[in-house]
């Protein structure tokens, strides 16, 4: 996926950050003990911020906001996950779709998708949408999150292609355009 470029008065990034806390707690759950919240990213390194003394100046949506405006992190939001069992991909809006009811080009149901593309059917990654700020825009590409199970170090990849889903993530961020 391309990254999506928006200009900054064209995103109502206080409306996205507070749909994402209203709704992310239903979708990671507590089947992994990782920071459910919005996670800081190190621009330099593209590290993951993971202790919660990292966090403790983040009390509000306007604190991240002006962490990402003064360009001193990017903000990761983790938006779906998969299921490697059952072929399943969940999206942050409560949406799930089906990875396995298609034959050849014929889709069996509605939410039916036949591709992921590059992101990770597997059990430690999260979908995630990586949000930088540079020159005015809003950068946001998808990411494979790999939340570490609380054992490893948490880690982003930016990915390419996500198939079938570069719609719906794209109308997703869409949204929140004004």
């Amino acid at each position: 996926m391309k990254p999506v470029k928006i200009n900054i008065e064209d995103f109502r990034l206080n409306d996205f950050i507070n749909y994402y806390e209203g709704n992310i707690d239903e979708l990671v759950g507590e089947s992994v003990d990782i920071r459910v919240g919005i996670n800081l990213i190190d621009k330099d390194y593209m590290d993951v911020l993971h202790f919660e003394e990292d966090y403790e100046d983040f009390q509000t949506s306007d604190d991240f906001k002006e962490a990402l405006l003064n360009e001193d992190y990017s903000l990761l939001f983790t938006i779906g996950r998969t299921y490697e069992g059952n072929e399943k991909v969940e999206l942050i809006d409560g949406k799930k779709y089906n990875l396995t009811y298609f034959q050849g080009d014929l889709y069996l149901e509605e939410n039916t998708i036949k591709d992921i593309g590059d992101l990770s059917l597997d059990l430690n990654h999260f979908i995630g949408l990586l949000v930088n700020f540079e020159n005015d825009e809003i950068d946001i590409c998808a990411v494979n999150y790999s939340h570490g199970c609380g054992i490893s170090t948490p880690s982003i990849e930016e990915i390419e292609e996500t198939g079938d889903l570069e719609d719906i993530i794209k109308g997703f961020v869409d949204r929140f355009r004004d």
